[in-house]
């Protein structure tokens, strides 16, 4: 009797056993997984010193850090998660760090200015868009175009970003607009730039080859700066500049077709004269 007493005591032990087993094994088998997130809370917020945007500009736009969760084409990677959802043409787009959504000309700039009065932004928009005097001018009739975020001379050194100015183009006579060598110049410590020698503020004949401003605004393109009211003579000294460049002037001075001003051409009576 005392036997089989142990022996049920024993029974019941052994199943104790397997069925704390059987529970931990089925606890392991679906293990509750907590998201690990290891940037800071306001790593979204444009407003935060931990936003993700400082965070890399801190670190010389060096994106290799992101790329190894996100991967190399930045749209989940390891971890899963994206980051095209926001930056639709990727990361490294030109109009992440400077531009809009229209093209990648400031404003903003690198650190998020929007006045032209800053040098880092200026007339960046007035000279592609035109600010209806011309049709506008590119990016690279001015600058170098870095074919990507890690190009040579775009990001080499100090968290500057380098355009430099393309003296190949300023030196040719490309789509008629450089005839001459352009040349920037920062003046007042650093806090301005001044170009001269251009041919889309007078470097041409009968022009005043005026020496603008950057950060100036709308009057240091005004009618008169580049070429005076009538430009000098020889020019026929009459400001009716509408009854010989009849397709690009209205009788109010004002420029009809932007295409037909500031365009390396001189059109006299809706013809292209070569010998100016």
């Amino acid at each position: 009797m005392k036997n089989s007493k142990y022996k049920i005591v024993a029974f019941l032990i052994v199943i104790a056993v397997f069925s704390g087993c059987s529970k931990l094994q089925d606890e392991d088998a679906a293990p509750v997984s907590a998201e690990v997130n290891i940037h800071p809370d306001g790593f979204l917020k444009t407003s935060s010193m931990d936003f993700h945007g400082k965070t890399i500009q801190s670190n010389n736009w060096n994106m290799t850090e992101c790329q190894k969760c996100h991967g190399r084409d930045y749209a989940g990677g390891t971890v899963g998660k994206t980051c095209n959802s926001c930056h639709q043409l990727g990361p490294e787009a030109c109009n992440v760090c400077h531009g809009n959504s229209k093209n990648p000309a400031p404003p903003k700039d690198v650190d998020g200015n929007s006045s032209t009065a800053i040098v880092t932004v200026g007339a960046h928009q007035a000279h592609l868009q035109g600010a209806g005097k011309s049709a506008g001018i590119e990016c690279a009739e001015c600058h170098n175009i870095p074919s990507g975020l890690s190009a040579q001379g775009h990001i080499d050194d100090l968290n500057i970003i380098e355009v430099y100015f393309n003296k190949a183009l300023a030196n040719t006579n490309t789509k008629g607009r450089n005839k001459a060598m352009m040349r920037a110049e920062r003046i007042n410590n650093g806090l301005d730039i001044e170009c001269s020698n251009t041919y889309c503020h007078g470097n041409f004949t009968n022009g005043n080859n005026y020496t603008p401003k950057w950060t100036k605004g709308g009057e240091e393109a005004k009618c008169g700066t580049c070429h005076s009211l009538a430009p000098k003579a020889p020019h026929i000294q009459s400001q009716a500049c509408f009854a010989c460049h009849t397709v690009t002037v209205t009788p109010q001075q004002n420029i009809a077709d932007k295409s037909k001003h500031i365009n390396g051409k001189l059109e006299v009576y809706g013809m292209v004269r070569t010998d100016w």
